[in-house]
């Protein structure tokens, strides 16, 4: 495993003002815990709601050490296996200028 990595993309997700599922076309709930540099370590939480319906998603370090950012996107492989693709949204503060 890559611990690098793993760090890198941890602190990106945990410090991104939302993260969108681009799976589901909705905002992510997350739910964190540190790397340990086990790779079962279920280190991410995603949940969300959907038609009142509770979804999860679990990411474990090798979900992470697994990633692929493509085109602005970050596909994670959940704890079952499957392909699960984030997109992180950061909260840009733009100073005001005023001419007068």
């Amino acid at each position: 495993m890559n611990t690098n990595k793993i760090d890198s993309i941890y602190g990106q997700i945990i410090n991104a003002y939302e993260v969108y599922s681009k799976n589901d076309s909705v905002v992510l709930v997350g739910t964190y815990s540190h790397p340990t540099g086990e790779p079962e370590n279920e280190v991410i939480l995603f949940t969300w709601d959907s038609e009142g319906i509770q979804f999860s998603v679990k990411i474990t370090e090798a979900g992470l050490d697994a990633a692929v950012p493509v085109g602005g996107v970050l596909t994670l492989i959940d704890s079952e296996g499957d392909d699960f693709t984030i997109e992180l949204w950061s909260l840009k503060i733009v100073p005001v200028k005023i001419d007068w």
